[in-house]
Parts: structure tokens; sequence; C-alpha cells
């Protein structure tokens, strides 16, 4: 009877944190499972659609979190899929989460050879374009950074189906090895960027002067861009032309 109440008062002062509608002991990290929780908990009481513990993402497997007693969740923008988990006082850290990951994150791709027969019944396939390695966001498509691969799983709408269709584009987000290249995170690219030489041309009354200049910002042709007469180090406004050609009027 002894050693029965003895290990009824250790029991009760070991140190537990009670966290959305679970008990875990203090100390104990918060991975992928307790983010989706708090999330779909979250969703529930606010009379949301509370989609697969699957589609709510992304999140490292390897991911460590300080517990948190009351996080804080908020809707990014106007966006009704994406929101931050965030955590105020000792525990502060904060995380992005999409409640329609599966559907709208990057298709991963498993390499496939070609489209095969098996059992006597014919697979669908798609294509889609991914990078051979990291690339950082400012990144321009070059054919030696991408491949095509074949996919089982039909990818979203936005998936580039060709590496033509990608050379020359520039990425606005990162983009991992083997993750399908979508419409999303890439944008046409300026005709000239920041740093970069330009011909500088000067038109009067009868008579234009060609110098050479300096871009000091991106431009798309068209556009009224800054650039540095590069013989005077006059700072000048022009408009950009194809060639790499920046037209001053009446100077």
């Amino acid at each position: 009877m002894q050693i029965l109440r003895i290990l009824i008062v250790l029991s009760l002062s070991l140190p537990f944190v009670l966290t959305q509608g679970q008990v875990k002991a203090a100390g104990a990290k918060w991975g992928p499972d307790d983010l989706r929780r708090v999330m779909t908990n979250w969703l529930r009481a606010n009379d949301k659609d509370v989609p697969e513990a699957e589609a709510i993402g992304p999140i490292d497997s390897r991911l460590a979190l300080e517990p948190c007693e009351n996080p804080i969740i908020a809707p990014r923008g106007a966006s009704a899929t994406t929101f931050t988990v965030k955590c105020e006082g000792p525990s502060r850290w904060d995380y992005i989460l999409r409640t329609d990951y599966l559907s709208s994150n990057p298709t991963q791709v498993a390499l496939r050879p070609d489209t095969t027969i098996a059992s006597n019944k014919k697979e669908s396939s798609w294509k889609v374009v991914v990078p051979r390695v990291d690339l950082p966001i400012g990144t321009f498509l070059t054919e030696n950074v991408l491949e095509e691969r074949i996919v089982t799983s039909q990818p979203s709408a936005q998936a580039i189906k060709s590496i033509q269709d990608a050379i020359g584009f520039r990425l606005i987000g990162a983009a991992s090895p083997g993750i399908a290249l979508t419409t999303r995170i890439v944008s046409r690219p300026p005709t000239v960027v920041k740093g970069e030489p330009i011909t500088l041309i000067a038109k009067g009354n009868g008579f234009d002067i060609a110098v050479k200049g300096r871009a000091e910002q991106d431009g798309f042709e068209g556009e009224l861009i800054s650039v540095t007469n590069m013989g005077t180090g006059a700072v000048l406004k022009g408009r950009l032309e194809a060639g790499k050609i920046v037209t001053i009027q009446q100077m």
C-alpha cells in the first residue's frame, strides 16, 4: 500500500502541458501531426471545410517546434486556403500552412520511362518539366537545368508540359529537383535586368546620338526605365526598345 501511494504521488508530480484537447509531456516537441491537429480544430470551430490531414501542408517531416498552449491561426490575405499558425510568448514561432496542399502544391514526380500497358490495360500518363538541381529564386530557366518526366497522376492545370515552354522564363519562387514546375512560380523575364549594359540613344531635331549606358532597374520592352549614361554618369529615363536600346527623347 505504501508503494502504491508513492507511485500515485510521483505520477501527480510529473509536469504535463494541456494543448488543444491533448495532453503532452512538458518539453515534448510539436511535429507535423500537432500542426495538422490545431489547424483541423480551428477549421472545425469556424465552420469551415476540413480536408484530409495529408492536404494540410507543406510540413517538413523533421519539424520540431516548442509546444504552444494557445496557437493563433489567421488567414493570409484574401486567400481562403492559406493560413499562418503563430505561437506568442516563450515558445515564439510561426508557420504557414495551406489546406489544399495536395491539389495546389507542385506535383511530386516519380520517374517513369514511358507509357506502358499493364495487365492488358493502358495506363494514363502526363508529361511534366522538373529541375535537375535546386534552383533559387531569380534563376533563368535553361535546357541544361531542366528535364521532362512522365507521371501517372494528373498534374495541376498550371504544370508546364515541355522544356521549350519553360526556357527563358525566370523563377519567382525556389524550385527543387523532381518537383514539377508550374506557371505559378515562373514569370516572363525582363528585356533587361538591373546593371546590364544597354545602348542609349538620344534623339533630337534631325540627329541621333548613341552612347553606352547601364540599366538601373529591370525593364520590359516599351517601359520607361532609369539608365545611366556611362560617359557622363548622368541618370536619365528612357523608353526600352528591342535590342536593349533605350531612347531618350529630345535630349
